[in-house]
């Protein structure tokens, strides 16, 4: 039956060529006859699929064969078993989930090839496993500059909030990495989401001393005094351990002062002290 189900005349082969080459969507699907509804399908990503089967009672019928998820399974998944009959669907199922971890793991382990492989199959930019990474999370904390950069291209959600709640941005601002800090930022990364401890990215710096990413993060109108939940603020912080220059373009920014000259004064920090003493 499969094998009748494959047989297509020479003309609606070429046709078929012809449409493959345009590059198909749902809404040209639609318009074509079953038999190469089939075969068209097969070459969408599976978010497209699930969209298509979704618009006719026709796109129902062709996505319920068994067939289908059998030419579908080969398409995308062609080193993987199709799965025995009347279980195809769920095969197939099972292999998309197990290529939404895999692209976990190939973020986090810079494998940049095997996530540009994935994006073509249209996975999920923004899965999440079960504690909250996503692949762009995974790339930064990991420092893969590239694969950061390529997620983003593709319309990666940089504020979502992962393990501890730490957004992409914080990772980067922890190891001063001030190149892909700027790459986040200038894709809409959000300076002041807040993670479990009640830290942002600014905070996240000063406390490592990041004096680039600390201007960087300024320079994209971060809160300047955003508390932790043990109530530190940057300027604290900075004052605190004596960064002298983080606290000056804290001060030149308009950051509230309000304790950071007993921290300061506390740890014999004299040149923050006077500068404090002349911003008051």
């Amino acid at each position: 039956m499969e094998a009748e189900s494959d047989l297509l005349t020479e003309n609606t082969r070429a046709r078929l060529n012809r449409i493959l080459e345009e590059n198909p969507t749902v809404d040209m699907l639609k318009e074509l006859p079953p038999e190469m509804q089939l075969h068209v399908a097969v070459q969408l990503r599976y978010p497209d699929v699930v969209r298509f089967c979704a618009t006719s009672t026709e796109a129902k019928r062709v996505c319920s064969t068994d067939y289908f998820w059998k030419l579908k399974s080969e398409h995308d998944f062609p080193n993987e078993a199709v799965g025995p009959e009347g279980k195809r669907r769920e095969t197939y199922k099972k292999h998309w989930e197990e290529a939404q971890e895999k692209f976990l793991g190939c973020a986090r382990n810079g494998h940049i090839k095997c996530i540009e492989s994935l994006l073509q199959l249209g996975i999920d930019l923004n899965f999440q496993a079960k504690k909250g990474e996503t692949a762009l999370i995974g790339a930064a904390e990991w420092g893969y500059t590239d694969i950061v950069q390529m997620l983003l291209e593709h319309d990666a959600d940089p504020n979502i909030q992962g393990p501890r709640r730490f957004t992409a941005l914080m990772y980067p601002s922890v190891d001063g990495d001030a190149d892909m800090v700027r790459l986040l930022l200038e894709h809409n990364a959000n300076p002041n989401l807040r993670n479990q401890y009640g830290e942002v990215a600014l905070y996240l710096a000063t406390e490592e001393m990041r004096t680039d990413v600390v201007r960087l993060l300024l320079e994209h109108n971060a809160d300047l005094d955003t508390p932790t939940l043990y109530g530190w603020t940057a300027i604290q912080e900075a004052s605190r351990y004596g960064q002298t220059e983080i606290v000056q373009m804290l001060l030149n920014a308009g950051a509230d002062t309000q304790g950071a000259l007993y921290y300061a004064s506390r740890h014999n920090h004299a040149d923050i002290v006077a500068l404090l003493s002349d911003g008051s």
